[in-house]
């Protein structure tokens, strides 16, 4: 499905805070990493209590050496349940030309139940302050109520005795960025492990992460907003979410030839999950997002029920 882009043309955001990513990494309980597979399959739901820390590398590092490390996927949703999608520039070294949803990874000093990252990520790609405040605005008005899950689910910071702040405002130095009010929840129940063989072509790469998906859902409409895009964004759009699952189904049906034709998977004795093609870069990426539109769905079921 070719959905067009919209035609305003977003300002953009090209502060960071890191010049270069720290991730730590883990390992799973040996009775995860037994014969025959030795380790999950792709999209195993995996509880965070069972990660097991080890040491802390760069991002290159970690991605060379095959070392498992967690990330996270936001589906960025305005007020109408209209979803941000952002095409990758031609000039960046993985998956040019794509399209994909806002991603980050875990680094060394954020807590690992990635609500630390989920501000991160906002503020650094798409120039936003989200602000939550569990139990309701603050004095300041900055906080709003926007943890809207099941009680018994329900996330409150304070009573968690966190040391960190319930939003990401980027340092003194940033230049003021829009505070917007958002409702963030979990897509899937457990973070899932996804995995992709790059075989000889990268080097023999392995990626393993354990992947958050999320929902970050605006209380304002997407016009409304004063958007920073990252300058790796070369373009975006708004689009619904049966206009998203269109788009998966039509990319998977376009994709399903090539990657026949691919084989099993083995090219030469290594393990390989075939070159990037496709509107989404590859199928693993693809079939990520699969999983996490079902999560979706599920989501707006039970809101309307």
């Amino acid at each position: 499905m070719n959905v067009n882009p919209l035609e305003e043309n977003l300002p953009q955001n090209s502060a960071k805070t890191t010049a270069k990513e720290i991730l730590p990494t883990y390992t799973l309980p040996s009775s995860l990493l037994s014969l025959p597979l030795r380790e999950p399959s792709h999209l195993t739901p995996i509880p965070p209590s069972l990660l097991i820390p080890l040491d802390n590398h760069p991002i290159d590092i970690t991605h060379r050496r095959g070392l498992m490390h967690v990330g996270h996927c936001l589906f960025v949703m305005d007020k109408r349940g209209k979803m941000l999608f952002l095409k990758r520039s031609k000039e960046v070294v993985t998956c040019p030309n794509t399209w994909s949803i806002l991603g980050e990874h875990s680094v060394a000093g954020e807590v690992n139940d990635g609500w630390d990252v989920v501000f991160r990520g906002m503020f650094e790609e798409l120039g936003l302050i989200v602000s939550v405040d569990a139990d309701g605005p603050n004095n300041s008005g900055v906080g709003w109520n926007a943890v809207d899950a099941d009680e018994t689910e329900k996330i409150t910071i304070e009573a968690e005795g966190r040391q960190r702040s319930n939003r990401y405002d980027g340092g003194a130095d940033e230049p003021e960025h829009p505070i917007v009010p958002v409702t963030i929840r979990n897509v899937t129940q457990y973070p899932l492990y996804y995995i992709r063989h790059y075989g000889q072509r990268k080097d023999n790469r392995v990626d393993r992460q354990i992947t958050y998906l999320w929902l970050v859902q605006l209380h304002k409409r997407y016009e409304e907003i004063e958007w920073r895009l990252d300058e790796e964004v070369a373009d975006h759009k708004w689009i619904s979410v049966g206009a998203f699952e269109d788009w998966l189904s039509n990319d998977e049906e376009e994709m399903r030839s090539s990657e026949a034709e691919f084989g099993d998977g083995t090219v030469d004795g290594v393990k390989d999950d075939g070159p990037a093609q496709g509107d989404f870069c590859h199928w693993t990426i693809r079939t990520l997002y699969q999983a996490g539109l079902k999560g979706l769905k599920q989501i707006i079921v039970n809101e309307n029920s």
